[in-house]
């Protein structure tokens, strides 16, 4: 890059010329010139260039040739603008390079402006490096010169000498720009009253002190200062200073921390205990309620009792004083309520409502509703009843006669509705399905019919399929009857059609009549047995359109 008056006559250059047609500046030329301004000030150098203004021609030419080796160089012919303090910019140079090379001479000896150089060079420890131009008394030279061996260039030759010169400005490289990097940081941290604001940070510090162990263990040159070796101390000191106090704080820190943990700890143990005591006192009021309701309802309602007595179990299972109220219940024989269920014939069917409260049964040709609370019974005005059984959800009861008709009822006994064919064949059950709205009969003429249920109102029959004694799905929504062939077909119900039934699949795959069916609780399979000592499982999938696949044979 460009330094010095190199710079600014390009400055100047690039200033006339940009507004010129004809050979105006390349992008390039702007950038090298941008760059190098960008630059100014900060970059390092390896060569300080000190001679006598008589020798001017030969340090120009060893300048040039140099920079042409590859090396940055500070030339006062360069790197000096105008305007500016020509003594502090020299020294500027000297702290900026690695090298200070002295072109001897008898002008250069006995200049005070390179006496100041060499002085300035050595009070920073540079490293020194001679080129003898001209003859001269060694003894005049001054000792930081007088001590290092010369590369002659006056009796051998320029191209002879020079790669001599560039070994020696080679020779420990990195040593010597750390010298020069860490002098400069030391020069600033002095100028600033030693503050702590020019103190080098954790990892340069470890770095500095490597470089100095090194120089100090192989005696390597230049030395390094005592100003250097100040500053990487003090640095040092800094840094175990601020760890002491970053570790004292976060010690504080994590002590502070484990205490709240240790008092929260503390507090959510006083917190368990008392919540588990808090746990228990309910725990204990519960079952001094359960206690009295069982009492209470020991006499006049024992199965209310046992029921109490189940939940109370729940809360403490060695209740003792529990178990004996128990005790005393199953003594007195009255742990649950038996109805008087005398009929005046054979008892053909009965059957609990869901909720285990009611009872139906049919004998005598009647049909007659017991209740487990003791309350008088209810009989259903039907003829010639052979079935009676309760809907899923206890609201209706139906009943079948050989009057081939079926009834429904409300559960207060009143009557609702006759299901009635034309024909004579006898209507043998009837069965709700899960949802309520659909009830399905069978007769002795092996037709199934289905009867729509419509705001607890029932209508005619909407359609009839087959068979025997029918089977519904948990969704309401699907029957198989079973069949005296050897398949069984499956039948879907919808109340969004005008005639809401139709075969929708076919059991196929028993050898002989299939005698019953039977869906999983969640409707999802149906079990088939049959006259061929075997027995099927079904699957049964989709919504719009009902898919069965065999998935089991039990034989």
């Amino acid at each position: 890059m460009l330094r010095g008056h190199n710079l600014e006559n390009a400055k100047t250059w690039l200033r006339l010329s940009d507004k010129r047609e004809l050979n105006p500046p390349l992008a390039l030329h702007k950038e090298l010139i941008h760059v190098s301004e960008a630059a100014k000030g900060q970059l390092g150098t390896d060569i300080f260039l000190s001679y006598s203004r008589t020798d001017g021609d030969f340090a120009r030419e060893l300048n040039t040739t140099l920079q042409e080796a590859g090396k940055t160089t500070w030339f006062d012919q360069e790197s000096i603008s105008t305007g500016v303090d020509f003594e502090k910019e020299i020294f500027k140079g000297i702290d900026s390079a690695d090298n200070f090379v002295f072109v001897i001479s008898k002008d250069a000896v006995e200049s005070e402006y390179c006496e100041r150089e060499v002085n300035y060079a050595a009070d920073n420890s540079k490293r020194f490096i001679t080129v003898l131009h001209r003859a001269i008394d060694p003894t005049t030279m001054p000792d930081a010169l007088r001590k290092i061996n010369w590369i002659d260039f006056k009796d051998i030759a320029f191209d002879k000498s020079f790669p001599e010169l560039v070994q020696a400005i080679e020779l420990d490289r990195e040593h010597a720009h750390q010298h020069t990097v860490l002098q400069q940081r030391a020069s600033d941290w002095a100028e600033n009253n030693r503050s702590a604001d020019f103190f080098l940070n954790a990892t340069a510090c470890t770095k500095a002190e490597n470089w100095l162990k090194e120089a100090v263990k192989n005696d390597k040159q230049p030395p390094p200062t005592p100003l250097q070796q100040a500053h990487i101390s003090e640095s040092r000191q800094a840094i175990v200073a601020a760890d002491a106090v970053v570790t004292k704080r976060n010690k504080t820190i994590f002590m502070a921390t484990l205490s709240g943990m240790f008092i929260a700890f503390l507090l959510a143990i006083f917190a368990f205990i008392q919540m588990d005591k808090a746990s228990e006192h309910l725990q204990n009021a519960k079952t001094r309620l359960y206690h009295a309701k069982v009492q209470e309802f020991s006499e006049t309602n024992p199965t209310v009792a046992l029921r109490l007595a189940e939940e109370a179990k729940k809360l403490d299972p060695l209740d003792e004083t529990l178990d004996k109220m128990l005790e005393d219940i199953y003594a007195n024989g009255k742990f649950f309520y038996r109805p008087p269920l005398f009929h005046d014939g054979n008892v053909k069917s009965a059957a609990f409502s869901h909720d285990g409260s009611k009872i139906v049964t049919t004998s005598n040709n009647k049909a007659t509703v017991w209740d487990m609370l003791g309350k008088e019974p209810t009989s259903l005005g039907h003829n010639e009843v052979t079935y009676a059984t309760f809907s899923p959800k206890d609201n209706f009861i139906v009943t079948t006669s050989t009057d081939n008709t079926a009834t429904v009822w409300n559960m207060l006994g009143e009557e609702l509705a006759t299901l009635s064919r034309s024909d004579d064949d006898k209507t043998k059950s009837a069965v709700f399905s899960p949802d309520e709205q659909f009830i399905v009969t069978t007769s002795t003429d092996k037709i199934v019919t289905v009867w729509k249920v419509s705001e607890k109102v029932l209508v005619k029959p909407v359609t009839t399929g087959p068979d025997d004694e029918v089977k519904s799905v948990p969704d309401g929504q699907s029957i198989v009857p079973p069949s005296t062939t050897k398949t069984a077909k499956v039948w879907k119900l919808s109340e969004e059609k005008e005639v809401p039934v139709e075969e929708v699949a076919t059991l196929s795959g028993h050898e002989d009549e299939v005698k019953s069916v039977v869906f999983s609780p969640d409707g999802h399979f149906i079990v088939t047995t049959s006259m061929d000592k075997t027995a099927k499982v079904w699957k049964l999938s989709g919504e719009k359109e009902v898919r069965v696949e065999e998935v089991a044979a039990l034989s």
